[in-house]
């Protein structure tokens, strides 16, 4: 039987070039060309490695050099990738991987340090300057001549926090990055705002009303009262000693101050509020009571309130002076006032009020006084309240609201005299002839009094 033999020859590549490159897995863009042996990426700060892969053309050349995972430096890192064909010439791509290439060498500012130290790859740092700092200049210098920055130089700061973007552009427009210095200006203010006074249930008012360039207040506050002193600095971050609550013992006298510090942000300016607090009295007793004549029948004591006192018919008016205790307190605001006060036969009650300073305490002192009966059995009738019918120096006083006709009577009942008097006081002196005798006076309106001349 015959036999067939097959013979292959395989005639050697002389195809040196590669197919395809990519880096990591295609994520980084470029364009590929066979013939094209040097390519430039760019890749972020925050890229630490890199996965080259490389495809011949023909399958019997070998590829060697910097392939699979390869570490980067920042900055310029640059790998090979080397083509061996069957026979002939090695042919090597060169691949330059710029890592940060949007990436600064430095950053630096003219007033303050950055914070943190500068790096590459930290994008946020913050700076404090004082306050006579008005302005600052950033410079900033990139990793590659290629780059571009926008946004450094001389920049104005206000008072407080300035925010600056330093913008970082690569040659490939797809990679840039944002560094942004946070300068924060230091106040010099050490006002206040405002003060706020108050206890648990109220507030108390400054005088004169607030100002932050006025230095002195008063409040007047309740005694036995906590109060809580607050408010607000002018500038947030400056501080502030003395708002606080101040609990009753700490108002040893009745007025206090109480110094509230204020120091600026910079800590180069200080200034002191001062409040004078003065604690209002809760005494609302009266200092003394007296009569005249001298009739009362105990002694006085501001403890006690109520007295009494009998006086003969012969006395138609007594004069009571009182006085509270405390001469801030408010004497007298209802019922009777001090003074000459008439009297009828019979009881005669007087009631004397005293309110405390701070309001919140009220004492009432009664008085009852005893007026006795007329001797000769007349009894006085249908008085009117603000009607005064008394004899003095020998002469008769009649105060009465209205006009009216007035008759004067001996007790026997004889007619003495008759006139019409006006409204108001009407002095009679006729009557000085008639020493230790009694005298009945009636008013047209009804009212009748017995007068001891």
């Amino acid at each position: 039987q015959p036999k067939t033999y097959t013979i292959v020859v395989h005639r050697k590549s002389v195809d040196a070039t590669l197919k395809s490159i990519t880096l990591n897995n295609g994520d980084i863009p470029f364009e590929f060309n066979p013939a094209t042996l040097n390519y430039t990426a760019d890749v972020s700060y925050s890229e630490s490695s890199i996965m080259i892969a490389a495809t011949a053309n023909d399958s019997f050349a070998t590829v060697s050099g910097d392939t699979v995972n390869q570490t980067l430096n920042v900055g310029d890192n640059r790998y090979s990738v080397t083509v061996t064909p069957e026979e002939g010439q090695p042919i090597t791509y060169t691949i330059r991987v710029r890592r940060g290439a949007a990436s600064l060498k430095s950053l630096a500012v003219s007033s303050g340090a950055l914070s943190p130290a500068f790096d590459a790859g930290t994008l946020n740092y913050s700076v404090t300057v004082p306050n006579s700092t008005g302005s600052i200049t950033i410079t900033a210098e990139t990793n590659y001549a290629t780059a571009q920055v926008t946004g450094a130089g001389v920049k104005t700061l206000n008072v407080g926090d300035n925010s600056f973007d330093i913008a970082v552009d690569a040659e490939d427009p797809a990679i840039k990055n944002v560094y942004t210095v946070r300068v924060r200006r230091l106040s010099n203010d050490a006002s206040l705002k405002s003060i706020r006074i108050a206890s648990v249930d109220a507030s108390f008012e400054l005088s004169p009303l607030f100002d932050p360039g006025v230095y002195w207040y008063r409040a007047s506050v309740p005694a036995e009262t906590a109060i809580t002193v607050s408010g607000e600095p002018g500038y947030p971050s400056a501080t502030v000693t003395g708002f606080d609550r101040y609990s009753p013992d700490f108002f040893d006298s009745r007025d206090k101050t109480i110094p509230v510090y204020v120091v600026s942000e910079d800590g180069g300016t200080d200034r002191r509020y001062n409040i004078v607090i003065t604690r209002q009295s809760n005494d609302a007793s009266l200092k003394f009571i007296r009569l005249n004549p001298d009739c009362l029948t105990a002694s006085f004591d501001p403890a006690v309130t109520y007295y009494s006192a009998t006086v003969p018919y012969s006395v138609a008016e007594v004069e009571i002076s009182a006085e509270p205790s405390d001469p801030l307190a408010d004497a007298f605001p209802v019922y009777d006032l001090p003074g000459v006060k008439p009297l009828k036969a019979g009881n005669n009650r007087f009631t004397f009020s005293v309110r405390s300073e701070d309001k919140r305490n009220g004492m009432l002192y009664r008085i009852d006084i005893f007026r006795e009966n007329s001797p000769t059995g007349i009894h006085e009738t249908g008085t009117p309240a603000a009607m005064h019918v008394y004899s003095a120096n020998g002469r008769l006083h009649v105060n009465t609201p209205a006009a009216e006709r007035i008759n004067i009577y001996s007790v026997t009942g004889t007619l003495l005299y008759g006139f019409d008097k006006p409204a108001g006081a009407f002095r009679l002196s006729a009557f000085s002839c008639h020493p230790a005798s009694i005298l009945i006076v009636k008013g047209s309106s009804g009212w009748v009094r017995k007068v001891m001349m």
